[in-house]
């Protein structure tokens, strides 16, 4: 019953995925054999009618949607001790519905439970919908980083970055003048301010247009109102000779002293 039921997943939700991605004209066929018994279509369209009052049917997989319809038919199964809806019929009818089941075609299926197949249709279109503006998002987002990492590789915005990080460390450094513990020593503020020129004659180097003193300004304005904290200035401080090091990359090596 199992690998029989998976092979009637496997074909229904490739049915549902196919149709979701074509949309085409299913094939007309008439409903015959057990399936067609009043009592079982009556059936089929009460469970129907339960999943689609399911809000958390769109959320299923339609192999999941397929497993619980196919089951919900053992409750018709008069030999059980309980089931969901009224009306059980015999073991034999229903042993003979359940054969059919797995006998039918994607063709007896749509003709014996369109209301089921149009669910699973929908659900199936719902899914490609969300995977479309999903993959949709992705490029978005991968394009919108794109751009930005091309938009601060420009010479004017890595100097204003470097700007705004060298006048962050020297305000840490100013605000613990006269305490015992500071945030940033005199020997780290050297550092950054090497740093800073580096970046700024490479940045000059490469655009001759630059306005350092404006885009300084610019700096200073942007750090009105900042926090000023020791592990926020280790990092700031931190940041700034990283940068310094992809257009100083002799900053990074220890200089020999033996």
């Amino acid at each position: 019953m199992r690998s029989i039921l998976a092979a009637l997943i496997l074909l229904l939700t490739l049915e549902a995925n196919t149709f979701a991605e074509s949309n085409p004209s299913p094939k007309k066929s008439t409903c015959t054999g057990p399936l067609a018994d009043p009592r079982i279509q009556t059936y089929a369209r009460k469970v129907v009618a339960q999943m689609q009052t399911d809000q958390f049917i769109w959320s299923l997989s339609l192999d999941s949607i397929v497993e619980r319809f196919v089951r919900s038919f053992d409750a018709l199964d008069a030999s059980r001790v309980y089931w969901p809806y009224r009306d059980p019929i015999d073991e034999d009818t229903y042993n003979r519905v359940r054969q059919a089941m797995e006998k039918a075609g994607r063709d007896t299926w749509r003709a014996c439970f369109p209301d089921f197949m149009v669910l699973l249709d929908e659900v199936a279109k719902r899914k490609a919908a969300v995977e479309d503006e999903v993959a949709r998002r992705k490029a978005a987002e991968a394009k919108a980083r794109e751009e930005a990492a091309a938009e601060a590789k420009k010479p004017v915005n890595r100097l204003r970055l470097a700007y705004k990080r060298y006048a962050y460390v020297k305000l840490c450094n100013e605000v613990r003048q006269g305490y015992l513990v500071v945030y940033i020593n005199d020997i780290e503020l050297d550092r950054a301010r090497t740093a800073v020129k580096a970046v700024e004659n490479h940045a000059v180097d490469e655009d001759k247009s630059l306005d350092t003193d404006a885009l300084w300004k610019a700096a200073n304005k942007e750090l009105k109102g900042e926090l000023v904290g020791r592990d926020t200035c280790q990092a700031t401080f931190n940041d700034l000779l990283q940068q310094s090091a992809s257009v100083r990359p002799e900053d990074n090596v220890m200089p020999k002293d033996f």
